[in-house]
């Protein structure tokens, strides 16, 4: 059976992407199979060293400090296409949604029907672009992964297997209703509030509804110790209980809360993501065999 051909989707510096692209050229050197191949790339952000950096990755691992994909795909001849969606909601005279809720237990962010028609046009394109590349290469990608790709996608791309690899939350975790708890947007800040003892990542595949898709795997804990973490910023953090729930609960620390949270992704990226993005291709490349 042919390799898993992945087209990947980032918004990020892609540190997984390059992860992965390394992890693929050990594989080669020692002449040993390739159970997936990375053939597309896709970026919605044309400045990732300035929206959605995260320069946490970088103190934690300095090899990221100069990190650029884009160099690391055309030296390897892999397709890179970037449509800035800003620029396009511009074209529209809007701006894409961006919302920042902390006060509820779900961190879901509000869409409107204006937005997500427009994100419909967008995604057109985005499909086409696909679709062209499958014609002229004859290779048939089987799988879209996400690596730090913040963009909610609609149809017509929904058609399409996608996976998740950067889902910060346990969304194995639900309420009394049985809804997950840790879906949308800022899921790492919400386990602070609800005074959770660790978050991981959560590897899921993609559907109409958001961060509902079928879970593939969960990272090991990360257990939160602000104490070890203090080094990496000027403003105290809470170690008791009551300055915890007191911070949290103050929206006047919302910058720092912000900061923290960026830490724990980090940490996240640099020591999880990639082992649970290699575990999650391997399941799904037996799941794949297996149904022949």
């Amino acid at each position: 059976m042919s390799s898993l051909k992945i087209a990947i989707f980032s918004s990020t510096e892609a540190i997984l992407t390059y992860n992965l692209l390394k992890y693929l050229d050990t594989k080669t050197a020692a002449g040993e199979p390739l159970q997936f191949e990375i053939v597309f790339f896709f970026s919605d952000n044309s400045n990732p060293k300035v929206k959605y950096y995260n320069p946490f990755c970088s103190i934690l691992n300095p090899l990221y400090t100069s990190l650029n994909i884009t160099n690391e795909l055309v030296k390897r001849k892999i397709p890179v296409e970037i449509i800035d969606i800003d620029e396009f909601y511009k074209l529209y005279k809007c701006d894409p949604i961006q919302t920042d809720i902390i006060t509820s237990n779900q961190s879901i962010s509000p869409v409107n029907k204006k937005d997500m028609l427009i994100r419909q046009e967008f995604y057109k394109i985005v499909e086409e672009k696909l679709s062209a590349f499958e014609k002229q290469s004859n290779v048939k990608i089987d799988l879209i992964l996400l690596d730090g790709y913040f963009s909610i996608i609609t149809d017509p791309l929904l058609k399409r297997k996608i996976l998740n690899c950067h889902h910060d939350g346990d969304l194995t975790k639900v309420n009394e209703k049985g809804e997950r708890i840790y879906v949308g947007f800022h899921p790492t800040l919400h386990a602070f509030i609800n005074e959770e003892k660790y978050i991981c990542l959560t590897t899921h595949f993609i559907n109409h509804h958001l961060d509902a898709g079928e879970i593939i795997g969960v990272s090991a804990p990360l257990y939160i110790d602000f104490e070890r973490d203090q080094k990496y910023f000027d403003f105290t953090l809470p170690l008791n209980k009551d300055d915890y729930v007191k911070f949290f609960s103050d929206q006047k620390n919302y910058s720092k809360m912000r900061q923290i949270e960026d830490l724990y992704e980090a940490y996240l990226i640099v020591y999880s993501q990639t082992e649970l993005a290699l575990k999650s291709l391997d399941y799904i490349t037996f799941m794949r065999r297996s149904r022949i």
